[in-house]
């Protein structure tokens, strides 16, 4: 499964094939949930912090992006 974000929304999708014909799978996530629960599991340490969606360069690395969804985050000030 393939994280990403399709109008605002953050979408887990993969391609199968069945009988010959390829389609596309996928599940919508509750980013407003996960959010709040991430950012509360570091809320002692950086209670200013904040996640945001953000795209993914292929062979690009970004210190601040998650390792298993197309996030951003900041520590805050």
């Amino acid at each position: 499964m393939t994280p990403l974000w399709i109008d605002g929304q953050l979408i887990l999708a993969r391609r199968i094939a069945v009988s010959g014909r390829e389609y596309i799978q996928g599940c919508l996530l509750n980013w407003p949930a996960i959010k709040t629960s991430l950012l509360e599991t570091i809320e002692d340490l950086l209670p200013q912090a904040d996640l945001e969606p953000a795209a993914v360069v292929p062979g690009q690395l970004d210190a601040r992006m998650l390792a298993a969804l197309p996030c951003a985050w900041s520590p805050g000030p």
